[in-house]
Parts: C-alpha cells; structure tokens; sequence
C-alpha cells in the first residue's frame, strides 16, 4: 500500500486465525492509512471475510494483533468504534420494524443527537431512493432494497472507516453509481468485491489473498493488474 509516515487507522500485524482445526490466516500484515481504498481480493475460501471479521473485534486471532485508531482491538474505546462502519454479510436490522425505526436505533447506539440523526436520514434515503420505504418494516424489502439500507447505516454515523464484504451484492446498475459515492467520501475503505473489474476502479490498492495469506499487492491502476491477479492466483 502508499507510503503514509501518519499513524494508521487500522493494522493487523502477523494475524493467523484457526477454524475447525484448518488454518484460515496465516500471518498476514496489513495496514491502512488516511483515505486509502483498499480491495481484498481473491478466490472463494481465501480467508477474506475472516480477515475482516478480526479487523473489527468480531472474532479473535490466535495470533498476531490488531490496532484500531491505534488501540488494540479488544481496548479500543467506545468513541473509536463509532468511527468506524461495518457492512458484513448479515445486515443487523430489527425485521419487524420499519427502516426509519432501524436507522434511529442505530443512531442513538452511534451517539448522535437527535438533529443530526434527523437530517442524516432525511439525506440518506434520498440518496438510496428508498423514501417510499422509510416505514416499512425490513421483512417486505427486496434483497437490492435491503442492500441499499445497510448502505445507508453504514454511512450514517459519517465513519473515518468503513470495512465493508461485497458491498455490491444485489445492487443494480442504478444502484451501483450511487455505492460509488462510499468511494468518494474523505473515507478509508477496505472492502472485498468478486468483481475486480468494477472494484479496481474505486480502489487505491488491491491486495490479492490466497490459502489465508496475502500473496501479491497492486496499485488498483496499473495495467498489468489482471496479469498480476493471474498469476498470484494460479
């Protein structure tokens, strides 16, 4: 990844992690710093969503150790976690609710006032057109419609970082121009994406992962990228 002498909103040191008896992590290095994209890219079973389940305390490595805002994981103070927003494969929403009632929980978990709140989701479904929906309870959206909502949750809170597995998942093409938007941001991102093709564009970095470790690193625009990706992959 560039070269950044400010201290880094998130480091993994020599992570490995077990699972069932199987090695999902071996020793990978990593570390992200002001406004950087990061791709994590690489085949099904690589160890991605792994990885980005240790990176924000989820799960535990069985070794190695990882800094947040330059905490520990397992320390950081409850102000450095709400800069950071996290998009994994569950969406964490109340089915039974309507998505405003979601989004209010989530504010007030975040800390923000009620003013700010107001606005941000008054912006947010805006931008994910979903205001026909805002009381609607979660179980009637459709699976592009609740990606677009756990977009906007993501965002709400305005995060430094987000760690975000297959943001794209279920988006349509309108959809996607606006998740171009979470690129945009004066925001670091590290996100997972089995679209390279599309991803490379919104990425600073890539990083390719294979058998648990990280086995090759590209600047997103270098146009031997796929020849790259081939052969760290083979």
């Amino acid at each position: 990844m560039a070269q950044d002498t400010s201290p880094p909103l998130l480091e993994a040191v020599g992570v490995s992690k077990v699972l069932s008896e199987r090695w999902v992590l071996r020793s990978v290095h990593l570390r992200l710093g002001q406004k950087e994209r990061v791709l994590l890219y690489g085949p099904n079973g690589a160890g991605k969503t792994t990885l980005l389940k240790l990176l924000c305390g989820i799960q535990r490595p069985n070794s190695g150790h990882v800094r947040l805002f330059g905490h520990p994981i397992d320390r950081a103070p409850r102000a450095c976690l709400r800069h950071l927003g996290l998009l994994l494969s569950r969406g964490f929403f109340a089915e039974e609710l309507t998505l405003e009632e979601n989004l209010r929980f989530f504010g007030k978990l975040y800390g923000m006032d009620k003013q700010s709140l107001d606005e941000r989701i008054e912006g947010l479904f805006s931008w994910a057109g979903l205001e026909h929906a805002r009381r609607s309870p979660v179980f009637t959206l459709s699976t592009g419609q609740r990606q677009r909502l756990a977009l906007v949750r993501v965002r709400l809170h305005s995060p430094r970082l987000l760690i975000l597995d297959e943001p794209f998942n279920g988006l349509d093409e309108e959809a996607l121009g606006f998740a171009r938007d979470l690129f945009v941001q004066p925001t670091t991102v590290l996100f997972t994406s089995h679209d390279l093709a599309f991803s490379k564009e919104l990425a600073t970095t890539v990083l390719l992962i294979k058998g648990g470790r990280i086995v090759a690193e590209s600047e997103a625009n270098n146009p031997a990228l796929m020849n790259v990706v081939m052969e760290a992959l083979a």
